[in-house]
């Protein structure tokens, strides 16, 4: 007889308890559904305006929609389409979408897996992207750093698809090919990816010089650079459209970095 309300004694507490644990999860959930849907938005919204999308571009886009359906707004391989989409469209010049690109991909990320996903590498990845878009605004916005149609500009990212894009658009024979950079470089350690293009130039006759940008401070006293020799013949199809151009290095003088490089089309007996 005492057996009953003992039992009902233990009743109570654990129906109590598995509420309250099924409680705990609920907020995040509603939260990750907030964050996904942003990116979801985005991604259609980014799939609606295919007209001037390039063919790496719609290749992204499609990737990212994939992903979404397959393994959810979470998952590592959206988080990594999303930003490759963001980065293309960094290096067009669309700073707005990449900043929400990355946005969408720190949200998901924050709501997902807690403090410890603060150290994954989609995390740096996204955080890196929005420090790249702000110093890109900065950079079109400069006043001696006039904007210049994205087909004329690369930004400089240490990976190889930079090497492809940047011989690519000298191969199209523009009269000017500017090279941006997202986040300051100091002009005394020239990255050797940036350096091997100076070197093509100046190993096929070209002329490499460097300038300070305009009205940039006092200091105006011509820094020079010093540009390795590299053997760049066994890669001579990917670096052969610099022997078409000279080059002018500017940098912000009283800093010491890079601002832009800019390749010009040599004249006829250059």
């Amino acid at each position: 007889m005492s057996t009953v309300p003992t039992l009902r004694g233990w009743v109570c507490p654990l129906l109590l308890a598995v509420c309250l644990l099924a409680a705990f999860p609920a907020a995040p959930a509603q939260a990750e559904s907030a964050a996904a849907a942003q990116l979801r938005t985005l991604a259609e919204a980014l799939a609606a305006s295919n007209a001037s999308a390039t063919d790496e571009e719609l290749a992204a886009q499609k990737s990212l929609k994939e992903n979404l359906d397959k393994t959810g707004p979470a998952s590592e391989a959206t988080g990594k389409a999303a930003l490759e989409l963001g980065q293309l469209a960094l290096e067009q010049g669309r700073v707005g979408e990449a900043r929400s690109l990355a946005d969408a991909v720190l949200g998901i990320a924050a709501t997902a897996a807690g403090a410890q996903q603060g150290e994954s590498t989609l995390v740096t990845s996204a955080n890196a992207l929005i420090t790249a878009a702000f110093s890109v605004k900065q950079a079109y916005a400069g006043a001696s750093l006039a904007p210049v149609a994205p087909e004329q500009s690369v930004l400089f990212l240490d990976v190889d698809r930079f090497d492809r894009k940047l011989s690519s658009r000298l191969d199209e024979k523009p009269a000017k090919v500017e090279v941006l950079f997202a986040s300051p470089v100091q002009i005394s350690k020239l990255p050797e990816r940036l350096d091997k293009w100076l070197s093509a130039v100046e190993d096929s006759g070209g002329k490499v010089e460097t300038k300070p940008l305009p009205g940039r401070g006092f200091l105006t006293d011509l820094i020079s650079i010093i540009v390795h020799a590299f053997d760049v013949y066994r890669a001579s199809v990917l670096y052969k459209p610099a022997a078409s151009y000279n080059a002018v290095v500017y940098y912000e003088p009283q800093a010491g970095t890079l601002a832009k490089v800019v390749f010009t089309l040599r004249s006829a007996g250059q």
